[in-house]
């Protein structure tokens, strides 16, 4: 074979350099696919994900050079003007390495995939499976032009996700107020669609109400300082795997730590679940 050939990882041809792109890892040496198979990857990927920078992100892991999310709004502006013929992942090696950043890896990468991918494409997934039977069971009956309305099926569905996205062991009766809420945002949205000044006005009101009830419009109460939020984790612990704790119970103390503020609270908890009699010392002034 001709040692000035390099075989290209993914088509299996022997290539020159020429037609590999220069790796920002290493000087002198180039990246293991080809410009060619680079391409088609490229545009492979586009068509499933529905996303360039999804897409971006897929063939740089595969090279593994990173998809760093500064480089990647820097390439943006050169994009704007780039023709059917320029070859963007070219270009985009050319900013990473004129930003100065040093490559070292595809493990760089700043942005999870599932970041970049189009939430469209997940929707659309989820209106083509929509049970509507199953939605009259969940939100009521919806009707427009004298049919079912599945456009309001899937609002209600997104608002509701939307919303509880970040919320855990949600009980019956929370659950029931989100979709309550998520039926708000349907009303409200009509009624922005009719334009009637008193519809309008009803809807919002309607909103509020819930959202001042589950304390969504107070965004201080909402706050949980890092503080709290490592020590209710750190609670969890003892409630969810309490053999551990009871059989390291040390390791399990040095984990928690030992805060003079939240003793009390800490010896109540150990004493209830490792069934321990551990309690303060009584000043000598009242012995």
């Amino acid at each position: 074979m001709n040692t000035n050939k390099k075989v290209c990882g993914c088509c299996q041809t022997a290539k020159a350099p020429a037609q590999f792109h220069k790796s920002p890892l290493s000087s002198g040496q180039f990246l293991p696919i080809c410009k060619l198979c680079c391409k088609d990857k490229l545009k492979a990927y586009t068509e499933i994900t529905s996303s360039e920078s999804a897409a971006f992100w897929l063939v740089l892991s595969e090279l593994g050079v990173p998809f760093i999310k500064e480089v990647w709004d820097n390439f943006q502006a050169f994009k704007a003007t780039a023709t059917a013929s320029t070859d963007l992942i070219m270009a985009y090696l050319r900013t990473l390495s004129e930003s100065g950043i040093k490559v070292d890896g595809f493990w760089q990468s700043d942005v999870m995939l599932d970041m970049l991918m189009d939430s469209v494409v997940d929707r659309d997934v989820e209106r083509e499976e929509l049970d509507l039977d199953e939605q009259q069971k969940i939100w009521g009956k919806f009707m427009s032009d004298g049919k079912l309305d599945v456009e309001a099926y899937q609002f209600l569905n997104e608002t509701f996700e939307d919303y509880a996205k970040d919320l855990y062991d949600m009980d019956t009766n929370l659950e029931k107020r989100y979709r309550d809420l998520a039926k708000a945002e349907l009303v409200k949205r009509k009624a922005d669609e009719s334009g009637d000044i008193q519809e309008i006005d009803r809807a919002q009101k309607s909103l509020k109400n819930i959202l001042d009830m589950l304390k969504l419009t107070d965004f201080q109460s909402n706050q949980i300082s890092d503080e709290k939020r490592a020590f209710e984790y750190n609670v969890s612990l003892v409630e969810n795997f309490r053999p551990a704790e009871c059989e390291q119970l040390q390791e399990y103390l040095d984990k928690v730590g030992y805060e003079k503020d939240k003793a009390i609270l800490m010896r109540s908890i150990r004493n209830s679940v490792a069934e321990t009699r551990e309690y303060p010392d009584i000043p000598k002034e009242y012995r």
